[in-house]
């Protein structure tokens, strides 16, 4: 064997090495991208702040994160919980809003106590109130409100 066959062979393995090496770190960097956030919040009307400015009793949650940030200004993203109780009608209802500042968050996903589960994709999902209504029980309290998060 000649010393430049020889040398064209170490300069392909270093090739291939690099190659791999380029594949690993792609790889990792997606994936330590792409990590969720979740989440828990709970309703329950003796233990929520009660909002002003309705005719009837509406307990007000919001999930922020990260935690201490003020909603609009510096969150990534937040999700507000409005439970409207109805006297004459004895029925709680709920809204759910989803909003945010982050450009690296790609979905939100909330799911009540009682199974039902909105997905917000971001941006164009931003600001919308996607469940909106949905009945509660007395027996649903306190219900555990679950949110996840996806990074882009």
């Amino acid at each position: 064997m000649s010393r430049g066959q020889s040398n064209i062979e170490y300069l392909i393995m270093i090739a291939v090495v690099l190659v791999l090496l380029a594949l690993v770190l792609n790889y990792t960097y997606s994936a330590s991208r792409g990590f969720s956030i979740t989440g828990v919040a709970y309703i329950d009307p003796e233990l929520s702040p009660e909002k002003p400015g309705y005719n009837h009793p509406v307990n007000w949650i919001v999930y922020r994160y990260p935690p201490k940030c003020n909603a609009g200004t510096t969150c990534e993203f937040y999700v507000s919980v409005n439970l409207h109780y109805y006297p004459d009608r004895g029925k709680y209802r709920v809204w759910v809003y989803v909003n945010g500042d982050s450009k690296e968050i790609k979905t939100v996903v909330v799911r009540l106590c009682n199974g039902v589960q909105e997905e917000w994709n971001f941006p164009e999902d931003a600001g919308k109130n996607k469940i909106r209504g949905i009945h509660l029980e007395e027996s649903d309290f306190p219900c555990v409100v679950y949110i996840t998060a996806r990074r882009r």
